[in-house]
C-alpha cells in the first residue's frame, strides 16, 4: 500500500542524505543548533506530512475521548485539548457498493484537518456509513474493503469508524454485518490501524433488541472497541429520567455491553446539544455519569463535536472536566440551543453545495430536510451531514421559519 511506498523512498532519501552530511560536516560546514520541536516543523501539503509523529504515545483503555466531526464543517482544529480520537465523516457506501473516494468537504480541507491534529497527537478515524440506510450491508463485503483500502492509500487516517443505520426495518442481518467487517478488518490489520463499529445503546440486551437489531458476537474479535451510543433511546424527559438512570445499574445496559466486550472495548458516546436524532438530549448530569462509567471502562465519545462547536463545546467540556476529576468554570449550559454565531466565512462551510429552497405553511426545520434529502423517516435539521441554516443569515436549523424564508439545505453528498 501508499504507506510502504512512502517508507521505501523515505529510507533511500535518509541514506542518501546521510552520505551527503557526513562529508559536509567533516568540512566543517555544520554547526550545533537546538533540535527542532513539533512547532519548529511546518506541515507538508502531501500525505506525508499529515502522518501522526511516531513519537505520538498510544492511548490506553479507559483514557480514550472520542469526537465525532462533520467534514464539511470548519474548525476542527479548535477540538479542546484532551480529546485522543477524532471520526472524520463520512465516506458514504452508494446504492452500487461503492465508497465514496472523498468526504464531503474538498480533499485540501481534509488534509488540513488531518495535518493539525495529527501534529497534536490525535488518532483521526474515517467515518463510513451508507448514503441513506441500508447500501453498506447490501453491498458485497469484497467491494466495501475494496473502496476503503483505496481511501486509505489516498488519506492518511489513523483507522476506520463504522456506522452502520440499518435494521429490523430494513435489510439488518447479523452475518451481513460480520461479512463486512471481517473484510474491513483484513484491510486495516496489516496497516496496523484501527477498526471501531458504532452501536445503539439496547443492542447488547437479548431482550429487546430483536426488535431493532443485536450486536454479533462475532464482531468482538475484529474491532478494537464498540462506540455505544448512549442516547436516542428515550422519547421524552420523563422516559429520560428513567432509561439513563437505569443504564447504570449493576444490572443496567452498561453492564450487558461490558459483559459481551469486556470492558476496555466500552466506548460511551453522549450527545452534544441538538446533536439528539429522536427524544431529548441527555442532560449535563447524564454526561457526567455516563462519562464517570466511561473512563473505568474504556472510554468516552461526543457525537457530534462540530454540533457542540456552536455553544463552545459544552458536552466536550463536561466529558473532560469529569475524566479529570474537576469542574473547570463554564457558562451554565444552555437549556435550548442557541442559534449559533452568523458565519464569517463561505456558504461552503457548511455544505459543498446546498439546495435552496422558499418555506412553505406548515413546514419546520426537520420536515425540509426530511424531504429534500429523501430520507424514509423523520430527520433532524442537523446530524451526519444533513444541515439547514437561513440564507439570509446563516442561522442553523431556526425554530421560526415563516412562510416565504429562504432556506439552503445540505445533504451531506449532493
Amino acid at each position: 500500500m501508499k504507506r510502504i511506498r512512502v517508507l521505501e523512498r523515505v529510507a533511500g532519501v535518509v541514506v542518501f542524505i546521510g552520505v551527503v552530511c557526513g562529508i559536509l560536516a567533516l568540512c566543517g560546514v555544520f554547526k550545533s543548533s537546538p533540535t527542532p520541536t513539533f512547532d519548529d516543523v511546518a506541515p507538508s501539503a502531501n500525505d506525508a506530512g499529515n502522518t501522526r509523529p511516531t513519537n505520538c504515545s498510544s492511548v490506553a483503555p479507559g483514557k480514550r475521548v472520542v469526537a465525532y466531526w462533520s467534514s464539511e464543517m470548519a474548525g476542527c482544529e479548535s477540538i479542546p485539548d484532551g480529546v485522543t480520537h477524532v471520526v472524520l465523516f463520512a465516506a458514504t457506501v452508494g446504492r452500487d457498493g461503492v465508497v465514496a473516494p472523498s468526504l464531503q468537504a474538498s480533499d485540501d480541507i481534509v488534509n488540513a484537518c488531518l495535518s493539525v491534529l495529527h501534529k497534536r497527537c490525535v488518532d483521526v478515524l474515517v467515518g463510513l456509513h451508507s448514503v441513506n440506510t441500508s447500501e453498506l450491508i447490501a453491498s458485497p463485503p469484497a467491494q466495501v474493503a475494496d473502496g476503503v483500502s483505496t481511501l486509505l492509500d489516498k488519506f492518511e487516517f489513523d483507522g476506520v469508524a463504522v456506522h452502520d443505520e440499518s435494521d429490523a426495518t430494513s435489510n439488518y442481518t447479523a452475518d451481513g454485518v460480520v461479512a463486512y467487517m471481517t473484510a474491513l478488518s483484513n484491510v486495516v490489520r496489516p496497516e496496523n490501524l484501527t477498526l471501531t463499529y458504532d452501536a445503539r445503546l439496547f443492542e447488547a440486551d437479548a431482550g429487546v433488541c430483536a426488535e431493532s437489531k443485536c450486536f454479533p458476537s462475532d464482531l468482538v474479535a475484529l474491532v478494537d472497541w464498540v462506540n455505544v451510543f448512549a442516547f436516542n433511546a428515550a422519547k421524552d424527559e420523563a422516559e429520560a429520567s428513567l432509561v439513563y438512570p437505569a443504564a447504570l445499574l449493576s444490572d443496567g445496559i452498561f453492564a450487558k455491553w461490558t459483559a459481551l466486550l469486556g470492558s476496555s472495548k466500552v466506548n460511551i458516546v453522549v450527545s452534544a446539544p441538538g446533536s439528539a436524532s429522536w427524544g431529548p438530549d441527555l442532560t449535563m448530569a447524564t454526561i457526567a455519569s455516563f462519562t464517570t462509567f466511561g473512563v473505568a471502562a474504556g472510554g468516552v465519545g461526543v457525537w457530534t463535536a462540530s454540533q457542540d462547536m456552536y455553544t463552545e463545546y459544552p458536552a466536550l467540556s463536561q466529558v473532560l472536566d469529569t475524566r479529570q476529576g474537576f469542574k473547570s468554570v463554564h457558562t451554565a449550559p444552555p437549556t435550548a440551543v442557541p442559534a449559533p454565531p452568523k458565519a464569517t466565512k463561505p456558504l461552503s462551510v457548511f455544505c459543498r453545495s446546498g439546495i435552496s429552497y422558499t418555506v412553505k405553511a406548515g413546514d419546520a426545520a426537520w420536515s425540509i430536510v426530511t424531504s429534500l434529502c429523501k430520507k424514509t423517516t423523520n430527520t433532524k435539521c442537523s446530524r451526519m451531514g444533513i444541515w439547514l441554516y437561513r440564507t439570509s443569515s446563516l442561522e442553523l436549523c431556526p425554530s421560526d421559519l415563516g412562510t416565504g424564508d429562504k432556506v439552503t439545505v445540505c445533504c451531506g453528498v449532493n
